[in-house]
């Protein structure tokens, strides 16, 4: 079992900045509960998704507008794909996986590099627990792939798409992996899951 860290306890004897810790005294703690994994790094258990440059993202259009489009992206606000970013167009309700390129100082989002995923099943998913979800490189996203046959893309935004395949096991694997996510020797957990589970 990993260990369990609450708010106010001490993670490193050097500061370092996220907006799950603070430091005092050039020491880091956490500000929320949370879990050190293999590599000591703090996860937190919960946490809202603040999307940066870079993430990678699964959102809903839901808006078309003559310069680009609105696309939900479960946060606050919705984010925006320009025209100008996309050779790919977008109609109303299509699920895109695409990169954010900038965040500006009230929390839009402007997004690049969409592609368009086909007609699938969008879960909702813990952003906290994503990287847990896709593990070391891939290797627990991999194993569910693998195992279902399923094609899954995650978000950082904690969106995941799902399509053809058994989506109904590769459903029951990630709701373990949301459950046990702060137990050691998941993936395997996860290989040995779908093994036996297979049709």
């Amino acid at each position: 079992m990993k260990k369990i860290v609450v708010p106010g306890e001490q993670l490193y004897n050097k500061p370092v900045r996220n907006e799950s810790m603070y430091v005092e005294d050039n020491n880091t703690y956490a500000a929320v509960i949370g879990f050190m994994d293999e590599e000591n790094r703090f996860v937190p258990t919960k946490s809202a998704y603040r999307p940066k440059p870079g993430d990678a993202v699964v959102g809903v259009v839901v808006y078309i507008r003559s310069n680009g489009y609105k696309v939900d992206l479960n946060l606050p606000f919705e984010g925006f794909l320009s025209g100008k970013d996309t050779r790919v167009p977008f109609s109303m309700g299509e699920i895109m996986f695409a990169k954010v390129r900038d965040v500006d100082e009230v929390g839009n989002v402007d997004l690049t590099d969409a592609r368009k995923l086909g007609p699938g099943k969008i879960v909702n998913f813990p952003s906290a627990k994503v990287p847990r979800l896709i593990g070391k490189r891939n290797s627990m996203l991999q194993t569910i792939r693998d195992g279902t046959g399923t094609e899954i893309f995650i978000g950082n935004n904690g969106y995941i798409w799902l399509a053809g395949g058994n989506i109904p096991l590769a459903l029951k694997a990630i709701n373990i992996v949301n459950k046990k996510s702060h137990t050691s020797g998941l993936t395997q957990q996860i290989a040995d899951f779908l093994a036996a589970n297979k049709d």
